[in-house]
């Protein structure tokens, strides 16, 4: 993953817990990627694991963890 890239993950905030919503990366700094979201419109810092390329990929990985 590189800054321009489209990411999805879970959005987990006090006012939206579990959301799926997509962003873009803004910048990487180690393990974590400043992420600027399409809605809520909102940067933040976010671990890279737990960006996926993709909603299907998101999806996915999260159906083998609950099987």
């Amino acid at each position: 993953m590189k800054p321009g890239d489209k990411v999805w993950l879970i959005y987990e905030a006090w006012c939206r817990v579990g959301e799926i919503v997509s962003g873009t990366i803004s910048s990487i700094d180690g393990n974590e990627a400043v992420v600027r979201f399409d809605s809520p419109k909102n940067p933040r810092w976010v671990r890279l694991d737990l960006l996926f390329p993709t909603r299907e990929a998101l999806c996915e990985h999260y159906r083998k963890i609950f099987e």
